[in-house]
C-alpha cells in the first residue's frame, strides 16, 4: 500500500521520502521495478542494538511465545541486495548525519 501511494505521488512529479520497513526482496524489487527515481536506503541496525532500543518490549514477548512473525525469531527479513546507501546505526549515527548522507545522494538526482 505504502510503495503504491509513493509511486502515484512519484508520477506525479512530487519527490517522495517514506521510512517503512520492508522486508522482502519481492517489495523492494518492486519498488525498484515500478517506482521512477526510486532510491532505497537500508538502515542497518544489528539484532543486538534492536533489541537493546526496544520500547514496546517486542522482542521480550517474542522470546517467550507472545509474539509471532518477528524478525530475528520466526521472521528472517531479506536485506536489500542492492541499497543505494547503506547507513550504519549502532548508535553513533545521528539522525542528521544520516539525513545529509541521504539528501547528498538524492539532490543530484533531483530534477
Amino acid at each position: 500500500r505504502n510503495a503504491r501511494l509513493c509511486k502515484t505521488l512519484a508520477d506525479q512529479g512530487v519527490t517522495v521520502i517514506i521510512a517503512t520497513i520492508s522486508l522482502f526482496h519481492e517489495v523492494q524489487d518492486w519498488n525498484r521495478t515500478n517506482i521512477g527515481h526510486y532510491t532505497e536506503v537500508f538502515l542497518r541496525v544489528s539484532f543486538q542494538e534492536l533489541k537493546e532500543r526496544d520500547p514496546k518490549n517486542l522482542y521480550v514477548r517474542a522470546s517467550v511465545g507472545e509474539e509471532k512473525d518477528v524478525y530475528g525469531f520466526d521472521l528472517a527479513p531479506e536485506n536489500p541486495k542492492n541499497a543505494d546507501i547503506v547507513i550504519d546505526n549502532f548508535g553513533e549515527t545521528s539522525a542528521e548525519h544520516a539525513a545529509d548522507m541521504i539528501f547528498s545522494y538524492i539532490e543530484p538526482h533531483l530534477t
